[in-house]
């Protein structure tokens, strides 16, 4: 009838997750925040006459609760008179003023996030003075879940690139003491060490990308060929055999361990770079057949997409619905450190097939009960040189 205090506490909750690296930045600067941020109002609802008269003992309850939370939290009530077995005052909303408040309401952990973020925040203003208040909310907002030594670190790195010239080194060349040697490596941290030291960028050489495949062909494994190689981007480029089929897959067991395949190779994707590493392949655009072979998830698909979107004319195997639906009693629905995968939002992917799109629907379906993830690695190889050929086979 009313909105509940839980309701209210997770409007406000969402607002303040959105604002709050914003409000503190502008605070810092001595600007105003967006006019659209807070206050925030909370409409309570509006139930009819009817059902206030019929339950007026509980809304009367619900309005004193409401008074001494009021009085404790800081925030306000908007009230109307309603005509409800006579002129009853009624709240429509709670007025929370601003992030303060918010904080307040929400308990200790929103304080020491409020009092964390204006620390860091008055911390950047001090170290790198050139920022504008956008600038300061990205890098409050980039580091949200960083702990106070890598900080503290980007804030030392920042000064010292201001006054410092790096460029023709790697990123583990550059002589930061108290830094351990992979602290640049992150593009992120560069990119943000170089937004506090007012530069475009640091200069940095970056270590060029590679690509690892593994020869399939079992005439030339037979005769003492190598099983694995590596291209490195930009580099030249010699193969023992011209291959007739590439497979991509997603996961290393996979990529070492795929079966012998006549004039086949197998490259490892790695993820989402492998949309633009892997089609810079030189000698991938000869490959007659290309396919791809993902875990049967949100990603894996949208990763296939990917591939397809770079212009990458690639056929996909063990990932339609049909393959799901044999596969899926050795699913997950559990991510990394045992989350659960969160429903994904459909994104709109032209470049699927239908059947692909079927299984892509079906995983990002809030409704679906089965397993959102069929990892790889957890089909036989042999199913999947199986699929491979099967693939092949003129229809």
């Amino acid at each position: 009838m009313l909105k509940t205090k839980e309701e209210v506490l997770r409007a406000t909750d969402k607002r303040l997750k959105a604002t709050i690296e914003r409000c503190v930045a502008l605070e810092t600067h001595g600007e105003k925040g967006e006019p659209a941020d807070w206050p925030l109002r909370v409409a309570l609802g509006r139930p009819s006459a009817d059902e206030l008269a019929q339950n007026m003992a509980v809304v009367s309850d619900y309005v004193a609760r409401l008074r001494t939370w009021e009085s404790d939290a800081g925030f306000e009530v908007t009230w109307t008179q309603r005509q409800a077995g006579g002129l009853q005052v009624i709240p429509t909303h709670v007025v929370v003023r601003d992030v303060d408040v918010a904080a307040h309401m929400l308990g200790r952990d929103a304080e020491r996030r409020l009092a964390m973020l204006r620390e860091r925040a008055g911390r950047i203003r001090e170290s790198s003075p050139g920022l504008d208040a956008s600038e300061t909310e990205h890098v409050l907002r980039a580091t949200k879940a960083w702990g106070d030594v890598d900080f503290t670190l980007l804030l030392d790195a920042g000064r010292w690139f201001a006054d410092h010239d790096a460029r023709g080194l790697t990123p583990r060349q550059v002589p930061l003491a108290g830094f351990h040697a992979k602290w640049l490596n992150a593009r992120q941290r560069r990119s943000l060490v170089a937004m506090l030291a007012g530069k475009e960028g640091l200069g940095l050489l970056e270590p060029p990308a590679s690509v690892a495949f593994s020869y399939l062909d079992e005439r030339h494994l037979e005769g003492g060929g190598r099983r694995f190689d590596l291209y490195v981007l930009g580099d030249t480029w010699f193969l023992p055999y011209r291959p007739d089929v590439a497979v991509i897959v997603e996961n290393k067991d996979s990529y070492r361990y795929f079966p012998t395949f006549s004039r086949g190779v197998c490259i490892f994707g790695a993820g989402w770079s492998g949309a633009s590493h892997v089609r810079e392949l030189p000698w991938l655009r000869d490959v007659a057949h290309v396919f791809y072979w993902g875990d049967m998830d949100a990603d894996g698909l949208e990763i296939l997409n990917g591939y397809r979107e770079g212009g990458l004319d690639v056929s996909s195997i063990l990932m339609d619905l049909p393959s799901y639906r044999k596969y899926e009693q050795f699913g997950t629905s559990a991510a990394t450190g045992k989350r659960a995968l969160e429903t994904r939002v459909c994104k709109d992917l032209p470049c699927l097939t239908a059947g692909e799109r079927k299984l892509y629907d079906l995983l990002c379906d809030p409704a679906h009960k089965g397993h959102r993830r069929v990892e790889q690695e957890r089909i036989p190889l042999e199913d999947a040189r199986a699929a491979l050929s099967e693939a092949l086979r003129p229809h």
